[in-house]
């Protein structure tokens, strides 16, 4: 796995007006940094210009994450070896919460990447398995949000 978040890096590199990859990378990271307590708690929902949005299970862990947000900005521009999260907003939203199987993706159980064609096409490029099922997870859970959310 670190072998591939070194080609991730480069790749931000090589392309880097591709805001979607940039998107899909950044979620995947936040697993890894994180770990599973806090990706349990914390789900990256939206990303767009360096700004990072988490939706986290409750008021405690907003204030939590908040505190923390400079070094787990610091942590995910590290492994993914870009400076691309400039800042991470927190938003308690506990209905992504509610799923006692939430596996850290935001996925509501009546979504899916079936849901998002456009979506599916893109996937279809990453050649590693778990990585393009990790982009699947998050690209459905951030539309999903948007869906939701209006946004």
């Amino acid at each position: 796995m670190e072998e591939l978040f070194g080609t991730i890096a480069r790749l931000l590199k090589t392309l880097p007006e591709q805001h979607e990859f940039r998107r899909a990378m950044v979620f995947a990271a936040w697993r890894r940094v994180g770990g599973d307590t806090v990706a349990e708690n914390a789900v990256p929902v939206y990303y767009t210009n360096g700004r990072l949005t988490v939706a986290v299970s409750s008021e405690t862990w907003r204030k939590q994450l908040e505190s923390l947000s400079k070094e787990f900005a610091y942590k995910l521009n590290r492994r993914l070896g870009s400076n691309i999260v400039h800042s991470i907003d927190c938003l308690v939203d506990e209905s992504i919460f509610l799923d006692s199987d939430n596996d850290g993706t935001a996925l509501p159980a009546d979504e899916s990447p079936d849901d998002f064609p456009d979506v599916l096409e893109r996937a279809v490029a990453i050649g590693d398995t778990e990585l393009r099922n990790k982009f699947l997870s998050a690209a459905a859970g951030s539309l999903a949000y948007k869906k939701r959310n209006g946004r």
